[in-house]
């Protein structure tokens, strides 16, 4: 793990132009002006393992599938915690997106720059949206999202969407634009969500939990 001194002295491009600081610095760019470079930040232990995600495998055409089980996110607990904390919890969020974009196929070396995204809303509740700076964080999220997302995702699986995320998607379906016409959003009854994720993505390659194999191991995991 990167030192404080050397953790705020990491380069990231913004447009074409480096930026270096000794100082800490709270404000994130937005996920279209920040280079790969990030893939080389290592952030604190507390927010990998708080906010969590892995590739669970490859689809039939080799295109990676990407799980992130945010209904576990306690995003509210960065939203209103310290501006340090926000910080690293919104360069985690980028970290997942740039890594999205840039996982070759499955038996190439190149990066495919598409990809299936799988996200696992069970566990999300009112709590996590009932203060102003966790609303105000979920704006930013659907701000990413739409830049990573409309030109890159083969489709966005969402699943286990109670009530609660249901109005959270309406608000934030104008901010993600063109994404949202991949979203799939799916309620709690597994049954109904199941085969269709089992159209697209391979038994062996998803978790026994989404309908997958028991055998299943996610290829990475990050977090």
């Amino acid at each position: 793990m990167k030192n404080d001194w050397e953790y705020f002295l990491t380069f990231l491009w913004i447009g074409t132009v480096p930026v270096w600081s000794t100082a800490i610095i709270t404000e994130v760019p937005d996920f279209k002006d920040i280079s790969n470079e990030i893939l080389e930040l290592e952030l604190p232990r507390n927010i990998t393992e708080g906010y969590p995600y892995y590739l669970s495998g490859f689809d039939e055409e080799g295109l990676p599938i990407w799980v992130a089980e945010i209904g576990k996110w306690d995003s509210r607990k960065a939203a209103d915690g310290p501006p340090e904390g926000l910080r690293d919890f919104k360069l985690n969020l980028i970290q997942m997106f740039k890594r999205c974009l840039n996982k070759e196929k499955s038996q190439s070396k190149e990066a495919t720059h598409e990809f299936i995204m799988l996200f696992d809303l069970d566990g999300f509740n009112f709590y996590q949206v009932s203060s102003a700076a966790a609303l105000k964080t979920y704006l930013w999220i659907a701000r990413q999202a739409e830049q990573a997302l409309t030109e890159n995702v083969k489709t966005v699986y969402m699943i286990n969407a109670n009530f609660v995320f249901k109005n959270l998607f309406t608000i934030l379906k104008p901010v993600l634009g063109r994404a949202a016409y991949k979203v799939e959003l799916h309620g709690t009854n597994k049954n109904a969500w199941t085969g269709k994720l089992l159209k697209t993505i391979p038994k062996d390659q998803l978790s026994e939990k989404y309908g997958g194999s028991p055998t299943h191991k996610p290829v990475e995991v990050y977090g």
